[in-house]
C-alpha cells in the first residue's frame, strides 16, 4: 500500500493560527450497546445511516467541557478571531454550538466519519464485541477508502488553516477524524492513527499550540473533567 503523506506543517506555519483545539462530538442515545437491540441501533449509527442529536448526557458533557475550552482559546476578540469547524453531522455541529457559541461556525462534510461500508464485517464484529477498536481501525487502514478519506481530511485542514484567517480554531469531529488530525498536525504519519496513544476520548481536548519560536507545534491533551 502506497502511503499518502500530506505535508500540512507549512500551512500551519504560514497561517495566522497559533492554536488548534481538536475534540470529538459528545454522546448521543445511539452510543450505548448493552443489549442486542441497542447494538443494532449502534451499527446503524456507526455506518452513518442515522444522524441523531446529542442526548441529555451529551449536552451536559459539552457544557462541562466549555470552561476547559475557554481557558485554551478564550472568546472571539478583535484581532484574535475564533473559528469553529465541525463535521456536517448534527452530533458534531451541536457539540460545537454548545462548546463555543461565540465562534464563527463552519460545517465541513470532509470531517465526517469514514465510509464504514468499506469494512462492514469488521464494523459489525466491533459493535458485537468480537473485535477491538484497534482491529477495526486496522481493517479500515487496509481498505481502499482510507487514502481517499485521508486526502479529504487533509483538504479540510488546509481550508481551515489558510482560508478562514483565524488565529484560533476549534475542530469538532469524530473519533477517527480527530485522531487523524492529531497525527497530521503534529507531523506524525497519519497511518499511525491506529496506535492507542493517538486515540482521544470523548470530552478530551487535544491542543496544538505554536511555540515561542514560531516553529514547533506542541501536542498535549487536557481532559475536561
Amino acid at each position: 500500500m502506497t502511503e499518502v503523506k500530506p505535508n500540512l506543517m507549512d500551512a500551519l506555519t504560514v497561517s495566522r493560527v497559533d492554536k488548534v483545539v481538536l475534540t470529538r462530538h459528545q454522546k448521543t442515545d445511539y452510543t450505548s450497546s448493552d443489549t442486542e437491540e441497542e447494538k443494532e441501533r449502534l451499527l446503524s449509527y456507526v455506518l452513518g445511516e442515522v444522524d441523531p442529536p446529542l442526548s441529555e448526557e451529551g449536552r451536559k458533557g459539552a457544557e462541562a467541557s466549555r470552561p476547559a475550552l475557554v481557558k485554551q482559546v478564550g472568546e472571539s476578540l478583535p484581532g484574535q478571531l475564533l473559528v469553529g469547524v465541525s463535521s456536517s453531522l448534527n452530533r458534531a455541529k451541536e457539540t460545537l454550538k454548545i462548546l463555543s457559541p461565540w465562534a464563527r461556525r463552519c460545517p465541513d462534510s470532509r470531517l465526517g466519519p469514514p465510509d464504514y461500508n468499506a469494512i462492514p464485517i469488521a464494523i459489525r464484529a466491533w459493535v458485537h464485541g468480537e473485535l477491538s477498536l484497534l482491529g477495526t481501525r486496522r481493517a479500515w487502514l487496509r481498505s481502499g477508502d482510507f487514502p481517499i478519506r485521508l486526502r479529504m481530511v487533509s483538504g479540510a485542514v488546509q481550508a481551515f488553516l489558510c482560508h478562514h484567517k483565524a488565529t484560533r480554531v476549534v475542530v469538532v469531529g469524530h473519533s477517527e477524524t480527530v485522531d487523524l488530525l492529531t497525527c497530521i498536525l503534529t507531523g506524525v504519519s497519519p497511518y499511525r492513527f491506529v496506535e492507542p496513544q493517538f486515540h482521544a476520548e470523548t470530552g478530551e481536548l487535544v491542543v496544538l499550540e505554536r511555540d515561542p519560536d514560531d516553529k514547533v507545534h506542541q501536542y498535549f491533551s487536557i481532559t475536561s473533567q
